[in-house]
């Protein structure tokens, strides 16, 4: 389908289609040196939530570098995988090969190369944002953690913190409050590094508050309640960082639906030329392949 942009939500009005300086802009624009191409799976028909689509997504992140594969888009209802891959390093092909030999069940049914991004030619564009050289995806640090985020430290202080209360049976496992103290060398850390960081601005929070309840039980020599205090609201920070990953990721997951490329047709050549979703002009005439979202509003022909 072609889809014929008409308001502003296309892009800049300044920009005349027709024009030659237009055809020469989009020539000119930079390359990068990735390729758009699309893989059909059939199965894909047939899944109803996102979950479904994990064993594609690990087979992705499993098998390609960042530097071979930027990106990938799913898009269950069209059937349609679309891969920004570097065919030098990774050809389309071998991204077909891959998912053929991973997706072996029958539900998954024929998985076909759509449009090969290198045969076709159709390299995305550089944006203004972007650096085209290898990156290192430093948003989540998961060093010391230990089933699904849970870190070793936050164990270790609950384990103490239950040693510790077996000091209230008395007799000689009464020196077993010292334990108490190893939930707080364990758990307290990162919350007295909060604390420094609040009182720094002469504020106070509750990282502030934990932070004087542990260390006057410890002062009052009450073992057990300093640790219960350590490992309660480490607990808490944990939760915490766990529901802002889920919130991250479900603004992510609204951000994605926006599309990053447009599939502009060049009036001169008459061939396709992928630009950046937001510098489609009003005017403009877009192709609208299978899987593909349209860029902006416009007549469809």
């Amino acid at each position: 389908k072609d889809c014929d942009c008409h308001n502003n939500s296309c892009g800049d009005q300044s920009h005349d289609p027709s024009s030659s300086s237009f055809g020469s802009n989009l020539q000119d624009m930079p390359r990068s040196r990735f390729v758009e191409s699309t893989i059909f799976i059939q199965g894909m028909v047939t899944l109803t939530n996102k979950e479904d689509l994990r064993p594609i997504e690990k087979l992705m992140q499993q098998n390609f570098f960042r530097g071979q594969l930027r990106a990938y888009h799913l898009h269950a209802p069209s059937r349609t995988l679309k891969a920004e891959h570097d065919p030098r390093l990774l050809s389309a092909e071998k991204i077909r090969s891959v998912l053929v030999k991973g997706l072996q069940g029958e539900e998954w049914g024929t998985i076909e190369l759509a449009h090969d991004g290198a045969v076709e030619n159709l390299a995305l564009p550089m944006l203004t944002t972007e650096d085209d050289g290898d990156e290192v995806d430093a948003t989540d640090d998961k060093s010391g953690s230990w089933l699904h985020g849970l870190k070793i430290t936050v164990v270790l202080s609950g384990v103490c913190w239950i040693l510790s209360l077996l000091s209230c049976i008395g007799g000689y496992w009464n020196y077993l409050k010292y334990a108490g103290i190893g939930s707080i060398v364990f758990g307290m850390p990162p919350v007295v590094i909060k604390a420094w960081m609040t009182a720094r601005r002469l504020q106070f929070d509750a990282n502030c508050m934990m932070v004087t309840a542990a260390f006057g039980a410890l002062l009052l020599g009450e073992f057990d309640e300093a640790a219960s205090v350590a490992f309660l609201f480490s607990i808490s920070e944990l939760l915490e960082a766990r529901a802002t990953v889920k919130a991250r990721d479900a603004l992510g997951a609204i951000v994605s639906l926006r599309p990053d490329y447009a599939n502009m047709v060049d009036s001169k050549t008459g061939g396709v030329v992928i630009v950046p979703a937001a510098k489609v002009p009003v005017g403009s005439l877009v192709s609208v392949r299978t899987g593909d979202k349209v860029p902006a509003d416009g007549v469809v022909h």
